[in-house]
């Protein structure tokens, strides 16, 4: 699994901007046009005062094309911070609960790529899928432990894969953080909504 930033600069201010994606309309221009989320009216904003945080407010239903229901959304906020962002804890018909497990750079040398790491819990199957003509998938079921043993032994060496299983080590053994609200944001939303510093950096090599 990686994880490509596209970054745009937007004429607008910080304020605009937010007052924009903030509501129901602006996150589903986001989506558009193949997925369209549905809010009740009473949450056309989701702004800080508006919201009770770290419960569920409500079942967004997720419409392919803005037609037909291919997932829902049980929408839970644990942190609104206005004018920046806002950290969602995603549970959803396809996979119980999403939430943000770890974000790195892959090389923060030659390049700014960046990797958002996601935990899924709950999972179930969802019907539709068919494989592309040249597609093989191959589904192992493993325990945990022998995946970190495996990641120790130097049998596991994929850079994402060995993250994600010693972050969730590291979870599972009491050893939490905080992400930081900017960055938290930044997990749910498209790329170019949140440019990253490291592409900042990027585009000014070579500028006089």
């Amino acid at each position: 699994m990686r994880s490509f930033t596209i970054s745009s600069a937007l004429e607008s201010s910080a304020a605009a901007v937010w007052a924009r994606v903030s509501t129901a309309a602006g996150i589903n221009e986001e989506l558009a046009p193949w997925l369209k989320m549905t809010m009740p009216a009473a949450y056309a904003e989701l702004s800080a005062p508006q919201v009770e945080l770290g419960k569920r407010l409500f079942r967004s239903w997720i419409l392919l094309f803005g037609i037909w229901p291919i997932d829902y959304d049980d929408l839970v906020l644990l942190s609104v911070e206005d004018g920046r962002g806002f950290h969602e804890r995603s549970s959803m018909f396809s996979a119980r609960v999403w939430e943000p497990l770890c974000y790195f750079h892959p090389s923060n040398s030659s390049t700014d790529e960046e990797a958002f790491l996601f935990l899924a819990t709950g999972l179930s199957p969802v019907g539709g899928h068919h494989p592309e003509e040249d597609e093989e998938l191959l589904v192992h079921h493993e325990p945990f432990q022998d995946c970190l043993q495996r990641v120790l032994s130097g049998e596991i060496t994929d850079g994402l894969t060995t993250v994600a299983l010693l972050a969730l080590q590291a979870r599972r053994s009491g050893v939490t953080a905080e992400l930081d609200a900017a960055l938290a944001e930044r997990f749910f939303q498209r790329p170019a909504a949140q440019p990253s510093a490291g592409r900042a950096r990027w585009g000014e090599l070579g500028a006089p």
